[in-house]
This record gives structure tokens, C-alpha cells and sequence, in this order.
């Protein structure tokens, strides 16, 4: 069975080098559930395994940022993918660690220049201009690989996964608490991997909102899927940021909500 977080092979993320303009980084992975008493219908008792859910404050510079909530299989990913989706830190290169201890529940980030961030309103995400045609058969592969990689939801259920896919292939998979979580923790991967959205698809279980759309787009990838529905809003930011909005994905049954002139399928004219 594939592992929790699947990566490429050689896309370690600890002990990373600062000096080759990378961040040093904490290994400081926890097992994503723990086995908990439960009663069932019959008044049967027994342990089921459950979801762990772990505070994470992020300080920068000695500075509080935020308090996450994470199951913690990859807190220092998650700790880059936010400061880069909220436009808090311009590149990977700009952090000098990130340490996480869990007895303290707390990331320390330490930048470059020492001076902190500041926390702003968002700018509007760039229009994503690596985009191309997607086929039919492109994102059933897609609905089809994540089966093979939610192991922590099959286990435990509770949790969100998103996995980022090139030509069928699965780059990286995160399973959390929440889809936001999930995303941030691929986009910190791609930071330290040097990956870009160019060809990629974003695989997310949760519903299709504004913020998982401000997400990929920032990271520059030109397709988002997932198994739930979408947000008007989400749609119209879709559109806007050229990102193509699959929705309601299940087998052989998807919506497409945005950019549907990028949808190839056999004997249907374009558009």
C-alpha cells in the first residue's frame, strides 16, 4: 500500500542544505492516528483507530503567526505551503529553518533577513498561463489513482486528502484534517522540490471554494478536481485565474465549471 505522503523518489525534505538556498528543516513526522474505545449498536466495546488532531503554533522570527490544526505527518511542509499561499514569504530560499517541537506545539521559522513577516490581504492570485487541453480519460486516471493513496480516511475516516498528479501519475499525496492543510502541505513539497504547476492536476476531496483555488493558482497549476461540489464564488475566481474546475468527480460522472473550452472529449466539438 502506498504511504500516507507519497513523493517522488529522492524529495526528502529533512536536514535540507540552507546553503544551496534552501531551508533546514525538522523530521518531526507523527503517526496520524491513535486507537480510541468505542461502544457500538450491539454494546460491543472495542478500539477503532482515530484521527489525531494537533495544535501547531507557527512563530517567525519569534513572532506569532497562527495556530494550525493538523494530524502532523508533514508539519514542516505544511508550515512553508502556508507562509507561501498567504503571500507571507516570496521564496523557499527566504527561510533559514523550520524547526517544529510536538511538546511544545510549535514551528519556529526563522528567516534570512530576521525582520519577520507581516500579515496582509491577499493579493488576487496571477492568471495561470501553463494551460492546456485535458482529456476525458486524463481525469478519470485521476479518480481513479487517489483510491490507492487515502489510507489514513479508509483507517480512521475525518480527514481530507489532495494529491498532485502529472500524465496520470501521482507527485505527492497529503491526507489532513482539513483540505486547506492538505494543499498547503503540496504546495511547500513543490517549493522544496522545484516543481511547477505546469501539466499538474490538484486532487482534492473537499468542496471546490475560493481558497483552494487562490491556492492553485498561486502555485500555477491549471487543473483542480475533486469529488465534491463547488462555490459560485469559486467559480467566478476560476474563471478569472484560469484554472479549470472539476467538480462532483466520482468514477465515470464529472462537472467541468470553467475553462471548458480546455475539455477533450472523442466526438465532441471543442467549446
Amino acid at each position: 500500500m502506498p504511504s500516507l505522503n507519497k513523493s517522488l523518489p529522492g524529495a526528502g525534505i529533512a536536514g535540507t542544505d540552507p546553503a544551496a538556498g534552501r531551508p533546514r528543516l525538522s523530521d518531526c513526522s507523527l503517526a496520524p492516528t491513535e486507537r480510541v474505545l468505542m461502544l457500538d449498536q450491539d454494546g460491543v466495546r472495542r478500539e477503532v483507530p482515530a484521527a489525531l488532531e494537533r495544535a501547531l503554533t507557527i512563530k517567525v522570527d519569534g513572532d506569532e503567526l497562527v495556530t494550525l490544526m493538523t494530524i502532523g505527518t508533514c508539519p514542516e511542509l505544511l508550515v512553508l505551503g502556508y507562509l507561501r499561499n498567504q503571500r507571507l514569504v516570496a521564496c523557499a530560499g527566504d527561510i533559514e529553518s523550520v524547526m517544529v517541537d510536538w511538546k511544545r506545539e510549535l514551528a519556529e521559522v526563522a528567516t534570512r533577513s530576521g525582520r519577520g513577516v507581516s500579515p496582509r490581504k491577499p493579493d488576487p492570485p496571477p492568471r495561470v498561463t501553463t494551460t492546456g487541453k485535458v482529456t476525458r480519460d486524463d481525469l478519470y486516471r485521476v479518480v481513479e489513482t487517489i483510491g490507492d493513496y487515502n489510507a489514513v480516511y479508509r483507517d480512521a475516516g475525518s480527514v481530507h486528502g489532495c494529491g498532485l498528479t502529472r500524465d496520470g501519475a501521482m507527485l505527492y499525496f497529503v491526507e489532513d484534517v482539513g483540505r486547506h492543510n492538505a494543499t498547503d502541505a503540496i504546495s511547500g513539497w513543490m517549493w522544496l522540490s522545484d516543481v511547477d504547476g505546469a501539466g499538474t492536476i490538484l486532487y482534492s476531496t473537499g468542496r471546490l471554494t475560493t481558497e483552494i483555488v487562490d491556492k492553485a493558482a498561486l502555485m500555477g497549476i491549471p487543473v483542480v478536481i475533486s469529488r465534491n461540489g463547488v462555490t459560485r464564488r469559486a467559480v467566478e475566481l476560476a474563471r478569472e485565474s484560469g484554472v479549470m474546475l472539476v467538480a462532483r468527480a466520482r468514477r465515470r460522472n464529472f462537472q467541468v465549471f470553467s475553462c471548458h473550452d480546455r475539455l477533450v472529449v472523442p466526438g465532441v466539438a471543442d467549446g
